[in-house]
């Protein structure tokens, strides 16, 4: 249970091990931390939806992701992109990742993220919405399971899984994503492994450290990918 709460701990705003945050993070239970925390913007969406219109019920599920994930993500998002943007060599990206101040960049880059998930959810109907409520962040955090076990041969960041732990949690994953949406999850998580793998091997060449905004900055974009490939499936099929 211990390394299920520290995987809490490191994805979201709880503090299960009272400020306790070591190197014994677990990345294994990322998609369970996933599962949990879209089944809360799925009761978050219901309760808000059967008052108010959709597009109220939205806003308020997409401030519940920023809450229950204390903004993490987004603000390695935000990060990311000002380094990427804002840096004209290594060192630069690396003083922009280490700034706690928030550069021009990071901020539209904040504001277009909101925007874009708002937009996209805003084109979906009411099933489709719980459906990719759920499986949105499962999938996302999913995706960074096979980059990171990558980096932690190489570095001792996290606790080290093994192959087989993350052919297990592909599994599972992909029962249950096909189960909620059928062979459009399947598709999406081939494609988002396909971008996590690209983003981390680009980003070491382009920052050569700054792993967790990168993380998060993957977290992000396949959370952005799989909406996008929900709606580009639902249309052609």
């Amino acid at each position: 249970m211990q390394h299920i709460y520290t995987a809490f701990d490191f994805l979201t705003v709880t503090d299960f091990r009272e400020g306790k945050h070591g190197g014994d993070i677990y990345p294994v239970f990322f998609p369970v931390v996933g599962l949990v925390t879209g089944l809360i913007f799925c009761l978050v969406f219901s309760v808000f939806y059967l008052f108010f219109p959709i597009d109220i019920a939205v806003i308020f599920s997409i401030f519940a992701y920023a809450i229950f994930t204390g903004a993490k993500h987004l603000d390695d998002f935000a990060d990311y992109i000002d380094a990427f943007l804002g840096g004209r060599n290594i060192s630069d990206r690396q003083r922009i990742l280490d700034d706690p101040d928030a550069g021009t960049f990071a901020i539209v880059a904040i504001i277009f993220l909101l925007m874009l998930y708002f937009k996209i959810f805003s084109l979906f109907s009411s099933d489709v919405i719980f459906s990719a409520l759920l499986l949105m962040p499962v999938i996302s955090r999913w995706s960074v399971l096979f980059p990171v076990y990558e980096e932690v041969r190489k570095e001792k960041r996290m606790n080290k899984f093994s192959k087989y732990d993350f052919y297990i949690a592909t599994v599972i994953v992909a029962g249950i994503s096909s189960w909620v949406l059928g062979w459009h999850a399947l598709v999406l998580m081939v494609v988002a492994f396909m971008l996590a793998s690209v983003i981390f091997h680009k980003s070491e060449k382009i920052f050569e450290d700054g792993f967790y905004d990168i993380l998060g900055f993957t977290i992000e974009s396949n959370s952005i990918l799989f909406l996008l490939g929900i709606y580009i499936l639902s249309a052609l099929f």
